[in-house]
């Protein structure tokens, strides 16, 4: 029964991209008895993009790979994968686990209809089970179902994994100022240490003014800012969006004279190793359209709160499709406006190879403006 196996994380199929529903084991980058630490490569899984390594955020040992790798046999994501301990000596203990066949040896109790009566008002029982400590670095990352408070044990002690405790010290985050502990047994990953770490400057900010919205900082210059809506532009927003799969559309189309746009592109062709397409100057032209029109240059963009946004980005980013065997993908030319066609056609051709082959990143074809 699942009572005689020691404290265990039995981690699924990750979602690592927005779209997938299932995925295929490609190759196991650990054995049974590894250490796996933040960062470490778990395995590589084909998505229904690319194939996208699967990486842990906590220190754990395997204890036992459920399925083989096999790139013909795809899996519903949540399919159990691997069984993950915190001590070494109770990997053996799991050499003949198998996923699913052990249940809860307890019964379910039953509780009488005036107690239901009573208990119908209150909230939902969080769901039974362990909170997992491997999470996922790409594609959609949810957050664990339950996030229980610090707590500490006997003696005033607070539960948290080793590189938990190492980088709160380096952030100069005692652990008790640690709000969540999403760890199994209520222990504190590092997960929980960033999270307070973003979250304690942020809170400072609030008291300070709770002003209108402002860019947000990606990187660098790369920045975009939120624009509220009003009520009538979100119905207008969602009834223009229904409308483009519900109503028939026509396209107006016009002409261009390309022919100087031919000899330029022959002059710069010529005696060069990287010659550049007419999409190329395509791409170059639309980067240089969205940087002169930044109206145009904004998404819509509906949050968790379901309430949508316009987003205006101050930097440009174009999405190319690409054919490829398995379908059409769309990696992303990066600040386009700012680069040479030269660099564009380089890097087009190095991101339309590796989309062929399925090498492409996540962050190299989701996104774009």
């Amino acid at each position: 029964p699942a009572g005689n196996y020691p404290d265990h994380n039995v981690e699924g199929m990750p979602a690592l991209s927005p779209t997938a529903v299932d995925g295929a084991i490609v190759e196991w980058l650990v054995k049974e008895g590894d250490m796996v630490e933040e960062g470490t490569g778990i395995a590589e899984i084909q998505t229904d993009k690319s194939v996208v390594t699967w990486t842990s955020t906590d220190e754990a040992y395997v204890a036992k790979l459920l399925v083989p790798a096999s790139p013909d046999d795809k899996l519903p994501v949540g399919a159990p994968l691997a069984v993950f301990v915190d001590d070494a000596k109770d990997v053996p203990a799991f050499k003949d686990y198998v996923a699913g066949a052990a249940a809860d040896p307890s019964p379910p109790s039953t509780p009488s209809p005036a107690k239901e009566a009573k208990s119908a008002p209150s909230e939902p029982a969080a769901p039974a089970g362990r909170i997992p400590s491997i999470q996922f670095r790409h594609g959609v990352r949810d957050a664990p179902q339950t996030v229980a408070k610090a707590t500490s044990g006997s003696g005033g002690r607070i539960f948290a994994s080793p590189y938990a405790k190492k980088l709160a010290a380096e952030l100069g985050i005692t652990l008790d100022k640690v709000g969540t502990a999403s760890g199994d047994m209520g222990r504190i990953v590092a997960a929980d240490v960033i999270k307070a770490s973003q979250e304690k400057p942020k809170a400072a900010d609030t008291k300070a003014s709770p002003a209108a919205p402002k860019p947000v900082v990606i990187t660098g210059d790369r920045t975009y800012e939120d624009i509220p809506v009003s009520m009538m532009r979100e119905i207008i927003g969602k009834r223009l969006s229904e409308s483009k799969f519900t109503s028939p559309h026509f396209y107006v189309t016009m002409e261009c004279l390309m022919d100087s746009l031919m000899k330029t592109r022959a002059q710069m062709n010529e005696g060069e190793d990287n010659k550049c397409s007419v999409n190329d100057f395509i791409i170059k032209a639309c980067g240089k359209a969205l940087r002169d029109v930044p109206e145009c240059n904004v998404g819509w963009i509906v949050e968790g709160n379901n309430k949508p946004v316009m987003r205006k980005y101050n930097y440009v980013d174009i999405s190319v499709a690409v054919a490829t065997p398995s379908g059409l993908i769309t990696p992303i030319i990066k600040d386009v406006d700012r680069k040479s066609l030269t660099e564009i056609s380089m890097e087009m051709k190095d991101l339309g190879k590796r989309a062929k082959a399925n090498k492409l990143l996540p962050e190299e074809f989701q996104g774009g403006t």
